[in-house]
């Protein structure tokens, strides 16, 4: 069976993510990568979307089901990233129906639509629909609550803690470039990286050192995990490699 990830990405025409989703997508397609992988996240034919009184927490209720149903999800960080408010207008959590509006998906030009929301419950295990978060920060969220492996790569060569949004504080230390040069100079998506990090939450794979991930057993032992980011250097077991050749990942 195939593995379900989910991606959340800034899908903008012109200035978005499309780039990394398109080589992901493309990974679990073809007959080259042989990594087991399911595009779950973007919007297509047949979804919520295509009712023409979708709003933006019925989208957040779609993401919701998605995220549920997939065992990881990558986070596809770009330098708009940060800046993106698109579901962010809802203002039904703090006021009453009656005097909340918003406008349905993709349908800007109409102007906006009375709330169509009775009443409001609380979310119980899910992120609720009825929040004020961008659609990324509410993806992310909700990843965060149901527990999900979260992998995050940066639309670039290099890493750019300055392009991650406030609600990812503190995940510096684990987001990774998706872009690497092979052999010829040309610039690629780090498969490898991607492939072993959807294998990670099955075992307990905890260092990306030096283009492979690393499990407990070969980690000096005398050495607290918890420790790792006050090291100078590696904590791989006879390992002389440079800090700046691992990462912590959470699992």
């Amino acid at each position: 069976m195939s593995k379900r990830v989910y991606i959340s990405a800034d899908y903008s025409e012109n200035d978005g993510d499309r780039d990394v989703v398109d080589v992901l997508k493309k990974w679990g397609e073809d007959n080259q990568h042989k990594t087991d992988f399911v595009d779950t996240a973007a919007v297509k034919s047949g979804s919520v979307s295509d009712n023409a009184d979708c709003r933006p927490c019925d989208l957040k209720k779609e993401f919701n089901k998605q995220i549920n149903a997939s065992s990881a999800v990558i986070f596809v960080v770009g330098d708009k990233t940060a800046d993106r408010t698109a579901g962010s207008n809802c203002s039904r959590v703090k006021n009453p129906q009656d005097q909340c509006s918003c406008t349905p998906y993709k349908q800007n030009a109409n102007g906006s639509t009375t709330c169509k929301v009775a009443s409001t419950s609380p979310a119980g295990d899910d992120v609720g629909e009825i929040n004020a978060y961008s659609y990324l920060k509410h993806e992310f969220e909700q990843a965060k609550k149901r527990n999900k492996t979260i992998i995050i790569v940066y639309n670039s060569l290099y890493k750019q803690a300055n392009w991650l949004p406030d609600y990812m504080d503190g995940y510096d230390s684990v987001a990774h470039p998706f872009w690497i040069r092979n052999s010829w100079g040309e610039k690629v998506g780090d498969y490898q990286f991607i492939k072993e990090a959807l294998r990670s939450h099955q075992r307990e794979i905890l260092i990306w050192c030096d283009g492979i991930w690393l499990e407990k057993n070969q980690l000096d032992p005398s050495i607290p995990f918890d420790d790792i980011s006050n090291l100078g250097g590696c904590i791989c077991s006879g390992c002389k490699r440079r800090r700046d050749k691992r990462k912590k990942i959470f699992t």
